[in-house]
């Protein structure tokens, strides 16, 4: 995978999230902003139809299968809004649950989640795309 979406998104983050994101750096939060940025490349590589593989489930983490599911779902109900997809679940499985798997298997990552933090360039995204 290129790092250049990934690092690009983490730019948009930047000015996304009110004081930016370095307060979030290899402390509480930083699961939330990496596993946005990973599941915006996801989103968008499943969209575009792009080939690749999925990254915001490690191969190792017990939701890898349900992730994948869960973002061809998301893929596959394109446009949709901020509570369709926070409502959007496969087996039962959510963002926050996904959210918490990346946190638990991505090395570097297991760091507390905040979980009332809203994932802001997910709410950008979907409303400058004209689906809210």
């Amino acid at each position: 995978m290129s790092y250049f979406p990934h690092e690009f998104i983490h730019l948009y983050q930047d000015g996304a999230y009110s004081g930016g994101i370095s307060q979030y750096h290899k402390k509480t939060g930083h699961p939330n902003i990496e596993f946005e940025t990973f599941f915006l490349t996801d989103l968008f590589k499943s969209i575009y139809g792009y080939p690749g593989s999925i990254s915001g489930a490690p191969s190792n983490s017990p939701l890898f299968y349900e992730y994948s599911e869960w973002i061809y779902g998301l893929s596959g109900m394109w446009p949709f809004t901020y509570s369709q997809f926070l409502s959007h679940h496969y087996n039962g499985y959510t963002y926050l649950d996904f959210l918490t798997n990346f946190k638990n298997y991505m090395p570097g990552c297991n760091y507390p989640i905040i979980s009332t933090l809203q994932p802001a360039v997910i709410i950008e995204f979907l409303h400058y795309s004209n689906c809210w």
